[in-house]
């Protein structure tokens, strides 16, 4: 719902990797604007304080296809635009805005932070002093110094406790690249960020903008895999696709079937013939080894929708058979 004296124009997506998307049209503006939000921050470092913010200046200096330490900044400030980015406790998030007309390379530079980034070992030492003196800087601000007495007076084992900001003494450890890496891979995952996008365009260019620079963001090695449209709108009409598919290789026989409808939601039913009932795959690769060694076989579903095509994807361990589920 908008307000009454609203004139924007609002459309909700989702990509097939998960990222939510929210589509703006403002034709009273002749520039255009983008953010990106991860949903985690400073509540998630364990031993490193202050690592998901070192990670957040990071990521500006530069990607595998635009390898220079300021090529977004230098791009964006050449069009009349502005660049940002914050850590709090439970999100990260980055914006910038510029001219319209070059919206698509600031968005292509800008998106690329989430699939590519360089992290380059010759950068880390330069950001974790530009960190250390933003922690400096924030030592003479009284409402920071308020925030940190409200901190340690809070229960010290929950994440609200940790120091947030960084500073040399906490970030100077072994191996801080391959922990920033290791950090990115398994928190930068695609079904945890929410984009946004504001411009005088259509929205269904809007949209166009957001599968092209967004789609390629890989998901997270330990995420959960779960079924996605490409592109769910918010006006009601929502993709429907159903899968079945028939698995050899267990002693008894196995069904599994995929349901994608609604907004992005997709589970997987298992059962076997001689006792019905809802089994997912872990359950039922569990219950496959127990009742015999050789029928143990590994389990993943990958479901893809394009408009009402659905694929499951099953391969067993022993023999390396592969069987590919069709749409019936």
């Amino acid at each position: 719902h908008k307000a009454l004296c609203d004139d924007r124009s609002f459309r909700l997506a989702k990509l097939a990797n998960g990222i939510r998307g929210v589509l703006v049209r403002d034709t009273s503006t002749d520039k255009a604007a983008a953010a990106l939000c991860v949903g985690v921050g400073a509540y998630a470092d364990t031993d490193i304080a202050g690592l998901a913010h070192f990670l957040e200046h990071m990521l500006f200096q530069g990607t595998e296809t635009y390898r220079e330490d300021n090529a977004y900044k230098q791009f964006v400030a050449r069009h009349a635009g502005s660049t940002n980015a914050s850590t709090s406790g439970e999100q990260t998030c980055f914006q910038f805005d510029v001219v319209d007309e070059a919206f698509g390379g600031a968005l292509d530079r800008f998106a690329r932070f989430f699939r590519e980034p360089l992290l380059l070992e010759s950068c880390v030492d330069r950001e974790m002093h530009a960190v250390d003196a933003e922690h400096s800087k924030n030592l003479n601000d009284d409402g920071r110094r308020a925030y940190q007495v409200l901190r340690k007076s809070a229960n010290q084992n929950h994440p609200f406790s940790n120091f947030s900001t960084g500073c040399l003494e906490t970030l100077q450890v072994p191996r801080i690249r391959e922990r920033l890496l290791s950090f990115w891979r398994d928190r930068y995952d695609p079904e945890n960020m929410t984009v946004c996008l504001v411009s005088s365009r259509s929205l269904d260019d809007l949209e166009l903008l957001l599968a092209e620079h967004f789609s390629g963001i890989r998901r997270a090695p330990d995420a959960l895999r779960r079924g996605a449209s490409t592109i769910v709108r918010g006006d009601g009409r929502r993709p429907r696709a159903q899968a079945r598919a028939r698995l050899a290789g267990a002693e008894d026989h196995v069904a599994a079937a995929v349901w994608v409808e609604g907004r992005l939601s997709e589970w997987c039913r298992a059962h076997r013939r001689s006792r019905a009932g809802p089994r997912g795959p872990s359950v039922l690769a569990r219950k496959a080894q127990e009742q015999r060694s050789r029928s143990r076989f590994k389990f993943w579903r990958r479901a893809v929708s394009e408009g009402s095509r659905v694929f499951i994807d099953a391969r067993r361990a022993h023999g390396g058979r592969r069987d590919e589920a069709v749409r019936r």
